[in-house]
C-alpha cells in the first residue's frame, strides 16, 4: 500500500509573485496616500471652528477612504499568497499553520511603515476582524470562482471594518493614530453617538453584503461542482457504451482464431494465431482499464517493465535497462496509466539525444528510485522549473505529455524531478515510496 506521511509543501510561484507585489504596493502605499492629500485634518478644524457636525462627518468618510486604500493591498497580500501555498500534513490540508504564516505580513508591513514613515499604524480590530474572515473564506475553498469575485466581496468587508474602527467599540484593541484624533474630536464635540450609530450601520451593512456574496459564491462552487460531475458521468456512461462496442468484434476475432487454430496443423501458423490471440488478450485488458482509471492495483515491478517494453519497442532503438531493487516489489498502480506515464517519459529521453536511453531502478530501503537517464544535450534550470507547464516543449510539440505524466504521478501519490548531468543529457527520478513485497 502506498502511505503518504509527513508535511509536504508546494509554491504556485505566479500567485506567490502576486502576493509580494501586494506586500510591496502595501508598503509604497502611505507615500502617495497621505491624509494631507484627504485634507482629513482640514474638515477636523472646520467642524471645530464652526462646531459643526456635518465638518465632522465629512472627514469621518475620507478617514474611512484613506484607511481603506492604505490597508486592502496587505488583506489581498495574505489572501493571494494563502492560495499560493499548498501545506499538507498527511495529505490534510493544514489551513490554519497557512493562515498563521500569512497574517504575520499585516504587522511586519506595519512595523516597517512605522519605522520609516512614523505613521502609528496598529493590528487593531479591524486587521483582527480581517483575520478572522480571509480564515473562513479560505475554507470555503472557491476554486471556480475568479480572482476578481473574491476580490471584491474582500474589499467590500475591509470597507465594513474601516467603519467599524472609526467608532469608539473595542477600544482595548486599538486604532491608529490619525483615528484617534478624530474621536477625541468627536468625544470633545459630543458627536460620538452619531458616529457610533453611522459607523456600525455601515459595518453591519457592508459585512453582511459581503458574507452573502460568500454564501452566493459557494452555492455557485456547488452548482459548478454538480455539473462537472454530471458531465464526469456522462462521459462515463459514453465511454462505457465505447468500451462495450470495441470489446465485442474483439471478442468475434478472439473466437474466429481458436476456430482457425483448431483447422491449422502449420506450427508458423499456430505460432502467429498465438501471437495474435496475446495482443488481443492486451488490447482487451487495456480497454478494460479505460473505465476504471481511478482503480489500483498490486503490480510487480518485472511484470510492470514487462508490460512497458513491447510498447515501447516500435520507437525506442537500444534501450538499457538494470534491476538493483533488493526484492521484487509490488506498487499499487492502475497499471495502464502508470506504464504509460513511464513510456512517455523513455520516448521524451530518446527523442532528446537520438541515443541509448538507460533505465535504472536503485533501491534506498525505504523507497526506490526509477531512473531514466539519457545523453541529449540536456535542459537548463529554467527550463526544469517550466517543464511541467502544458504547453511548455523543448521540441515541435503540444507539450501536453509530462503534464499528464505529473499529474498520473501525483494521482499516485510518487514524486517525480528532472536533473542536470555534469557534462551532457538529464536524469529523471521517480521516487516509489509505499512499496510492499512480493510474495
Amino acid at each position: 500500500m502506498n502511505k503518504n506521511t509527513g508535511i509536504k509543501i508546494a509554491f504556485n510561484e505566479n500567485w506567490l509573485y502576486g502576493g509580494l507585489a501586494a506586500i510591496l504596493i502595501g508598503l509604497l502605499m502611505p507615500i502617495y496616500f497621505k491624509h494631507e492629500n484627504f485634507k482629513i485634518y482640514d474638515s477636523i478644524t472646520m467642524a471645530l471652528e464652526h462646531w459643526d457636525k456635518e465638518f465632522l462627518i465629512d472627514a469621518m468618510f475620507k478617514l474611512v477612504l484613506l484607511n481603506t486604500i492604505r490597508s486592502f493591498p496587505n488583506y489581498i497580500a495574505i489572501f493571494i499568497i494563502i492560495n499560493s501555498i499548498s501545506l499538507k500534513y498527511k495529505n490534510n490540508d493544514c489551513l490554519f499553520f497557512k493562515f498563521v504564516c500569512a497574517v504575520i505580513i499585516i504587522p511586519v508591513v506595519y512595523f516597517f511603515i512605522n519605522s520609516f514613515y512614523h505613521i502609528n499604524l496598529s493590528v487593531g480590530k479591524s486587521s483582527i476582524l480581517g483575520f478572522i474572515w480571509i480564515y473562513y473564506y479560505s475554507r470555503f475553498r472557491l476554486e471556480s470562482i475568479t480572482l476578481l469575485k473574491k476580490g471584491i466581496g474582500l474589499l467590500i468587508f475591509v470597507i465594513g471594518i474601516q467603519w467599524l474602527d472609526i467608532t469608539t467599540y473595542f477600544k482595548v484593541l486599538g486604532s491608529g493614530e490619525l483615528t484617534k484624533d478624530f474621536l477625541i474630536v468627536t468625544d470633545f464635540m459630543e458627536a460620538t453617538q452619531l458616529i457610533n450609530m453611522m459607523g456600525v450601520t455601515f459595518f453591519f451593512f457592508l459585512t453582511s453584503f459581503s458574507i452573502l456574496l460568500l454564501y452566493i459564491f459557494k452555492d455557485q462552487e456547488k452548482d459548478m461542482s454538480i455539473l462537472e460531475k454530471d458531465l464526469e458521468n456522462r462521459f462515463y456512461k459514453e465511454t462505457s457504451y465505447l468500451v462495450h462496442d470495441l470489446k465485442t468484434p474483439l471478442f468475434s476475432i478472439k473466437t474466429l482464431i481458436e476456430i482457425l487454430k483448431m483447422q491449422e496443423e502449420n506450427e508458423r501458423k499456430l505460432l502467429y494465431f498465438s501471437k495474435i490471440e496475446n495482443s488481443l488478450d492486451k488490447t482487451n485488458i487495456m480497454i478494460s482499464e479505460i473505465l476504471k482509471s481511478s482503480n489500483k492495483t498490486p503490480v510487480k515491478i518485472s511484470e510492470l517493465f514487462d508490460f512497458i517494453f513491447p510498447s515501447l519497442s516500435p520507437y525506442v532503438k537500444g534501450l538499457e535497462y538494470e534491476n538493483y531493487l533488493y526484492s521484487d516489489y509490488k506498487i499499487n498502480i492502475n497499471r495502464i496509466l502508470f506504464s504509460r506515464a513511464i513510456a512517455n517519459l523513455v520516448i521524451n529521453a530518446y527523442e532528446a539525444s537520438r541515443d541509448n536511453v538507460k533505465i535504472s531502478l536503485k533501491d534506498y530501503k525505504k523507497f526506490f528510485y526509477i531512473i531514466i537517464e539519457d545523453n541529449g544535450p540536456g535542459i537548463s534550470d529554467e527550463q526544469i522549473k517550466k517543464i511541467f507547464e502544458e504547453g511548455f516543449s523543448t521540441k515541435n510539440s503540444t507539450g501536453l505529455g509530462l503534464s499528464f505524466v505529473k499529474s498520473v504521478l501525483e494521482e499516485h501519490g510518487y514524486e517525480i524531478f528532472f536533473k542536470r548531468k555534469n557534462i551532457r543529457g538529464t536524469n529523471v527520478y521517480i521516487k516509489i515510496e509505499g512499496a510492499g513485497y512480493s510474495e
